[in-house]
């Protein structure tokens, strides 16, 4: 009943979004569910190179051009001329430009100078973000005519999109799709390992300077909606969260232009039902939420998987050395001629059972009763014939790895034991066929298997 409520607050909340915004308010929602698909695409290979701080100085290099666009455009317009200085494309031009300079600022100081990378970026970033500020504050000091809402690029101001974003947008957007096209594993590649891609006659600098003409084109387009400085969470929030789920690189691409382009649009459409609140901030807020949840219930790389795993893990090693205890016992007692074989057995078994934990005794015993290897009562542990052979096959797995890491290793004595509990509960099968193969070479291992008690132990 919640999921059908909140399934038709979300529908009711978008067609009002949709028919009650107006055509304003639809352009927006367009413009950046466009953006955030483009930056889901392009911000795989920024992770992927690392170099989402590049990118923040780049977007921060953007904001000197704005204000000498506008400097410049309402200084030969003359009087009245505000309106012309605030042109979109002069100030997208100049933002280009500006772009480009603090790249090639970050590239100079990187490899010409001893300087290392973080502190050209952090060089480049804060001078022209500083200049950037400076002439901000000649612009307000000054009083240049309709100066207002320049500041807007700082944080974005998505209302004010026109059909000529929208343009912008979509033509990077197909850009960025016609890369990925056509050069898609070179681009894969090179983010992975350089000095081979260069072996194999693909040149890595033609590649980042694709890349970095990208990043500085969807800068330009984007920093009117998001803002230059959130522009760097559309690029690298969608792609860190689509890695959470697959390791696919294909896979990768369509999840996290899926999910950027998701979170754009319905952050517009927040925005659009509450619009004292910018849209930058919204869908950099639901990309957040996206990874939050991603973060935590993915299933291969998220936090709760991840301790379930972890919490499976223990219980098995734990469940494991319970199994060895008592299979050891049980060893111990077949070669004692003795009436009382339970009481010795408790004896023997209640040694190991002291020196577990609460925490340990209720997880191995969880693991023991779902895999059905026997359960733990007050007098120790009652093995099934399925525990008993898989006790048995520890044992042996034990000593084969014991046996393989003294000789050939250089293990002393006195850490083996604790070397091989490291390994033996993780042994695979094809692992142990080479373990044997190798030790029945050498002559070590004798009708496969190390101690014939293995193979003849019974249930009694």
């Amino acid at each position: 009943m919640f999921s059908n409520y909140f399934t038709e607050q979300l529908f009711e909340g978008i067609l009002i979004a949709s028919f009650q915004g107006g055509w304003n308010t639809n352009l927006v929602i367009i413009g950046t569910t466009i953006l955030g698909v483009s930056a889901g695409l392009l911000g795989i290979f920024v992770v992927l190179r690392k170099e989402a701080m590049s990118v923040d100085a780049i977007s921060h290099g953007t904001l000197p051009g704005v204000a000498l666009s506008f400097m410049l455009m309402s200084t030969i317009g003359g009087s009245g001329a505000g309106a012309q200085g605030k042109n979109i494309l002069f100030l997208l031009v100049g933002a280009f430009f500006s772009c480009v300079l603090a790249s090639f600022t970050i590239f100079v100081l990187k490899h010409y100078t001893k300087l290392k990378e973080d502190a050209a970026i952090a060089i480049s970033l804060s001078s022209y973000f500083g200049l950037g500020i400076l002439l901000l504050s000649y612009i307000q000091v000054y009083d240049l005519q309709n100066a207002a809402g320049i500041k807007s690029y700082i944080f974005g101001q998505a209302a004010a999109m026109s059909r000529f974003d929208i343009i912008l947008m979509s033509g990077v957007l197909l850009l960025i799709l016609t890369t990925l096209l056509l050069i898609f594993k070179e681009l894969v590649v090179s983010s992975f390992d350089k000095d081979f891609t260069n072996t194999i006659g693909i040149k890595t600098s033609l590649i980042d300077t694709l890349i970095y003409i990208l990043v500085i084109l969807f800068t330009v387009v984007g920093i009117q909606a998001v803002g230059m400085l959130l522009i760097l969470s559309l690029l690298v929030i969608p792609p860190v969260t689509a890695r959470l789920w697959t390791n696919k690189i294909i896979k990768l691409s369509y999840l996290s232009a899926f999910i950027g382009g998701l979170s754009s649009f319905f952050g517009a459409i927040l925005s659009s039902l509450h619009t004292s609140v910018p849209a930058g901030a919204i869908i950099v807020l639901v990309s957040g939420v996206v990874f939050l949840f991603s973060f935590i219930f993915a299933p291969e790389r998220g936090l709760l998987s991840g301790l379930i795993r972890q919490l499976s893990l223990r219980a098995k090693i734990t469940g494991d050395h319970l199994l060895l205890e008592n299979y050891e016992s049980l060893l111990k007692l077949a070669s004692i001629n003795n009436e009382d074989k339970s009481y010795k057995e408790l004896r023997l078994f209640g040694r190991y059972l002291d020196t577990l934990s609460y925490y340990d005794y209720f997880l191995s015993s969880c693991w023991l009763f779902i895999n059905k290897y026997g359960g733990l009562h007050f007098a120790g542990l009652k093995l099934s014939e399925k525990g008993y052979n898989h006790a048995a096959l520890l044992s042996r797995n034990n000593k084969l790895w014991k046996t393989y890491i003294t000789l050939y290793g250089n293990i002393s004595q006195t850490h083996v034991n604790y070397s091989a509990d490291l390994v033996e509960h993780v042994l695979k099968p094809e692992v142990v066929k080479e373990l044997e193969l190798l030790l029945s070479k050498e002559g070590h291992l004798q009708n496969n298997t190390i101690d014939s008690k293995l193979t003849k132990g019974s249930i009694k």
